[in-house]
């Protein structure tokens, strides 16, 4: 299955990632401050996304957009928009 969005929407990747304590307990992205900014990776574009290249990393919030899952994993639906930055090496 494949997914192409519409307009300006923005198919993402939000990459998983774990903090880790002083002490060396790490605590998953699922329990932490959810209110933190994400890294994602840009899985496919709408027509009107004219800067947008895939597997480009981007900034997001954990709040935007609409969740989906395609082949057990799970992916976000954005509005070109509401992506914060791109994030360059």
């Amino acid at each position: 299955m494949r997914i192409k969005p519409l307009d300006d929407r923005v198919l993402v990747q939000v990459a998983v990632r774990a903090e880790k304590t002083q002490s060396g307990i790490i605590i998953p992205d699922t329990v932490g401050d959810n209110t933190k900014n994400k890294l994602a990776k840009v899985i496919s574009y709408g027509p009107d996304c004219d800067d947008m290249a895939v597997d480009m990393t981007v900034l997001v919030t954990e709040f935007d957009g609409d969740k989906v899952e395609m082949d057990g994993v799970e992916y976000k639906i954005i509005c070109r928009t509401d992506i914060l930055a791109i994030v360059e090496d």
